[in-house]
């Protein structure tokens, strides 16, 4: 009997027991869930302003008239965010420097979270002149590369400045498309103020060569930049052997770009093995979601030459002088800095990549990857009267290929971003 009561006491006492863990089990909260905000669409613009290579603070950066700026920081970067995707206007600003325009495209085919990077070099104005209805003076930049004559030419006294200064591509793609710019590019850029005055008379506009008169652009022609941030075919432009300038005619004064045609090719653009950042984020154990986590990496950004562009030069162009040889190379840099902005040379741009947000019970692992692209440039020159191409190979990065997994503690499943 008394075993009998034992055995039913421990049967009791076993049940009481396991009730208790069930109890316990169906107790637990559930994990709290989040929405993947990596599927939110957004883009990316980000950038360094610089003005002479040094970092130019306080500029205002802005897409279109109707949304707010932002300002350079103190290291000239920038950050600016797109909900959509399309063509925005993009302008660059600070008092006393030449505006700077281009224009952005997200086209309908542009991955989520997609970057375009524009890093302009602004040039400070220069100092106007006062030029009465009779004068016939000439107006040079500071640097003396471009001259406007004036032969009584304003109906009044006005004030007049000229200013070389390095434009960006009129057009902004991603990973920049290898199409050639429908203008050329410019071989020498200028802005004469105040803009849409009209002139009585002719005057010429002359841009002085670096190189000799033995070597010299095989086309070259003046395109004036209308309200629609588009260069116009102004005029033809004239070699002045005697003086060794380019020279056109003008009729108002606006911004004026002599500019050469070149050819651009390259391979496919491709995730580097360059790591911008990566980020861990274990939440295993807490029920709670984790909300507005930034994501900020160091994008890897600029371009460099592949060529050896003195040996390339020497090796084209037999028996160039020294002196002809710096110019020319010096020349053909400017080339490429004007239609990959900033100056050769790589470095990194610090970038906010939004927020993440974690589920309950959950890990995210984020990495984000560099991509690039090696893109060549030619352009046509002719040397002691017989024409010839130089081809220039840069190296470049184009934007940020982003990996992520966001799964449960007990799963695995995750996705991949571009």
């Amino acid at each position: 009997m008394k075993k009998t009561l034992f055995f039913l006491w421990v049967i009791l006492l076993v049940g009481v027991t396991s009730s208790g863990f069930i109890s316990c089990t169906s107790n637990e909260p559930s994990p709290e869930q989040v929405d993947d905000s990596f599927n939110d669409e957004i883009y990316f613009v980000s950038g360094r302003v610089t003005s002479g290579q040094s970092s130019l603070s306080g500029v205002s950066v802005k897409i279109d008239n109707d949304t707010p700026e932002t300002m350079t920081s103190a290291d000239g970067t920038y950050q600016l965010f797109l909900s959509k995707k399309g063509n925005y206007v993009l302008r660059f600003h600070k008092d006393g420097y030449v505006d700077i325009v281009t224009t952005i495209l997200f086209s309908d085919n542009t991955p989520n979270r997609s970057s375009i990077v524009v890093s302009p070099d602004m040039t400070l104005s220069s100092a106007a002149v006062t030029v009465t209805p009779d004068s016939e003076i000439e107006i040079a930049d500071p640097t003396g590369r471009a001259v406007l004559s004036v032969m009584s030419s304003f109906a009044e006294k006005t004030d007049v400045s000229l200013t070389v200064y390095k434009e960006l591509p009129v057009n902004y793609a991603l990973g920049n498309s290898l199409k050639s710019e429908p203008y050329g590019v410019g071989y020498t850029t200028v802005e004469i103020s105040p803009v849409g005055i009209r002139l009585t008379k002719e005057s010429t506009l002359r841009v002085n060569k670096q190189t000799s008169d033995a070597i010299s652009f095989a086309s070259v022609d003046l395109y004036q930049r209308n309200t629609n941030n588009e260069w116009v075919k102004a005029n033809d432009v004239t070699l002045d052997k005697s003086r060794n300038a380019y020279t056109a005619s003008i009729t108002e004064l606006s911004s004026y770009s002599m500019r050469i045609p070149y050819t651009v090719s390259g391979g496919q653009e491709t995730v580097s093995d360059h790591l911008n950042g990566s980020l861990d984020v274990d939440n295993c154990g807490n029920m709670a979601a984790r909300e507005n986590i930034e994501i900020k990496v160091s994008q890897l950004c600029g371009w460099d030459f592949v060529t050896d562009l003195h040996k390339e030069v020497r090796s084209t162009f037999s028996g160039i002088s020294q002196s002809d040889e710096d110019a020319l190379c010096s020349k053909i840099t400017e080339q490429i800095t004007s239609l990959e902005g900033s100056f050769a040379g790589f470095y990194e741009l610090p970038v906010t990549l939004s927020t993440a947000s974690v589920s309950g019970n959950s890990v995210m692992h984020y990495e984000n990857y560099a991509k690039e692209r090696i893109l060549t440039y030619s352009f046509d020159i002719v040397y002691q009267n017989t024409p010839y191409t130089i081809a220039v190979m840069i190296k470049k990065y184009t934007g940020m290929d982003e990996r992520y997994t966001n799964k449960s503690c007990y799963q695995h499943s995750g996705g991949q971003g571009q």
